[in-house]
């Protein structure tokens, strides 16, 4: 499963992000729902201020 968040304008917005996406499985996994242990995020390069700091979204996983 892959999945891309649109419009990340700063780093706090992709952690947060990341942490919902987070608190969901783990709702999920609690629901008694299977969820895949291996999916991948990432974000769309919409806004120019990204872009400009693209090379600090890479280094965060």
């Amino acid at each position: 499963m892959k999945i891309m968040f649109p419009m990340i304008a700063t780093l706090s917005e992709f952690r947060e992000a990341k942490a919902i996406l987070l608190e969901e499985k783990e709702a999920l996994v609690a629901a008694g729902t299977d969820v895949s242990d291996s999916i991948e995020i990432g974000m769309m390069v919409e806004i120019p201020s990204t872009a400009v700091i693209a090379d600090q979204f890479a280094k965060k996983k």
